[in-house]
Order: structure tokens, then C-alpha cells, then sequence
């Protein structure tokens, strides 16, 4: 599976920053640039998919023990695993993709084909990070194009004639559009994608930002808090954000 995840990674990064090479290989900058994220964005991925997410074998189960108190809402003192069969520490959580418990789980990632927990956290906000970058590189190299060649074919200043009137009609902006559509579709998709991808990526950084940093809270225990309060209205959500300097182990 990591195999696969790695090539098909690989192949897609390859493609992105081939395009953008090809477009601008004349300026030196943008190639050294591009090399520059293809390498720290392959080393992000490598790195939270291989990375250990915090894996809670029974050797080191008094450690994970020490890290988090027992909240009593949605963790409680001496619930067993029935998985692995040892005490679950606060804050963890089988996961049935990596057949563990994981300390402080996030939540498994299907792209990374590994779980986000307390030992790799950080990693994965790194991840995050470079992608945005260079989604939003990206985006900005293939507007460059795009915008290129509206200035270069004078798109703006165009017209047509109505073969019913003769009447003489300027281009409108979705006929600019699909004109850059027909004429350059990869650029284009490739624009589509990176802007789409960028804003996706940014929000959700955002989200896992507040969440996480701020509020010192998982996904997996937002989901948790948020279903107790639908069934039983409001609950202390702030038990773990104290400021506590472990947030991330």
C-alpha cells in the first residue's frame, strides 16, 4: 500500500512541477523554487507516512499512562482495549487500519495510509503547510500563464459578429473562459485544481489550528464531545486545554 501511495504521489508531483518547468524554464528562480518544494514535499510525505503516529504497545503502556488524565466524559479510568487487550490511556484510541492504539489519536489518513496521533502531529501540520505552498504556487504559475495569453491574443479587446444582425459583440468574460478552456484544457484543469486544492488545504489547516493548538482538542475527541452535547446538551470541553506544553506527544 505504500508503495502504491508513494508512486502515485510521486507521479502526480512529477507532473505538476514538470508543467510548471516547462512553462517558465527560462527564468531560474521558479526552477529552483520548484525543485526546492518537490524535494520538502516529498520528504513531508515520506515522513508522516512512515513516521510512528504513537503507537501504545503493552512495553511502553506506563509511559502513555503518565501523559493525559482521565476526563471521566469521554475517557475513563481503567477501560480496557478490547482489541489489544491493555489499558487505554486518555486520549487514545484503536485504530482498526493499523491494528493499534494510538496515543493522543487524531484521526487515520487514507492519503498517508497512516494514522495522525501524538508523535506525528507535527509532522503532518508541516505537511499541510508545504501543500499549501505549493498548491497556491501552483495556482499563481498556471494564473500567470493563463493571463499570458489573454494579453498576448488581446482576449479583452476582442469581438465577434452576430451572423444574425452583424452586429459587432465584445468578448464576454465567460467566453474568455472557454476559449482558455478549448485552447489550453491542461493548463487550465491544472488551474482549476491548484486553486480548488489550495483553499481546501487552507481552511482545513485553519480548522486543525484552532482545534488543535488553540483549544488543545482531536478530531476524534471533537467528534466524541459534539456527540455527547447533541444527546445531552452541554459538556466541559475544556479539560485538556490548559496550556499544557505536551500537546503534541
Amino acid at each position: 500500500m505504500h508503495t502504491y501511495l508513494f508512486t502515485s504521489y510521486f507521479t502526480l508531483f512529477s507532473f505538476v512541477a514538470h508543467f510548471i518547468l516547462d512553462q517558465y524554464y527560462r527564468i531560474p528562480y521558479i526552477r529552483f523554487f520548484c525543485i526546492f518544494l518537490f524535494i520538502f514535499g516529498i520528504t513531508s510525505f515520506f515522513l508522516c507516512s512512515l513516521s510512528d503516529p504513537g503507537k501504545i504497545s503493552l512495553n511502553g503502556l506506563d509511559k502513555h499512562l503518565e501523559y493525559y488524565s482521565y476526563d471521566e466524559i469521554i475517557f475513563y479510568t481503567n477501560t480496557k482495549c478490547k482489541t489489544c487487550n491493555i489499558i487505554k490511556p486518555a486520549r487514545s484510541k484503536h485504530c482498526s487500519y493499523c491494528s493499534s492504539c494510538i496515543s493522543r489519536y487524531d484521526h487515520h489518513c487514507f492519503l498517508l495510509n497512516n494514522c495522525i496521533g501524538g508523535y506525528n502531529n507535527m509532522y503532518y501540520l508541516v505537511f499541510l503547510h508545504i501543500h499549501i505552498i505549493i498548491t497556491f504556487y501552483s495556482t499563481y504559475i498556471t494564473f500567470l500563464t493563463l493571463y499570458s495569453i489573454i494579453i498576448y491574443e488581446h482576449l479583452l479587446e476582442a469581438t465577434f459578429i452576430n451572423k444574425e444582425n452583424n452586429e459587432i459583440i465584445p468578448f464576454s468574460y465567460l467566453t474568455i473562459v472557454n476559449y482558455l478552456f478549448y485552447k489550453c484544457s491542461g493548463t487550465f484543469s491544472l488551474f482549476v485544481i491548484s486553486i480548488f486544492s489550495f483553499f481546501c488545504l487552507f481552511f482545513y489547516f485553519l480548522h486543525i489550528i484552532y482545534f488543535s493548538l488553540f483549544n488543545n482538542i482531536t478530531q476524534n475527541e471533537l467528534t466524541k464531545y459534539r456527540k455527547l452535547e447533541n444527546n445531552s446538551g452541554q459538556i466541559n470541553t475544556e479539560f485538556y486545554n490548559k496550556g499544557d506544553h505536551r500537546k503534541f506527544i
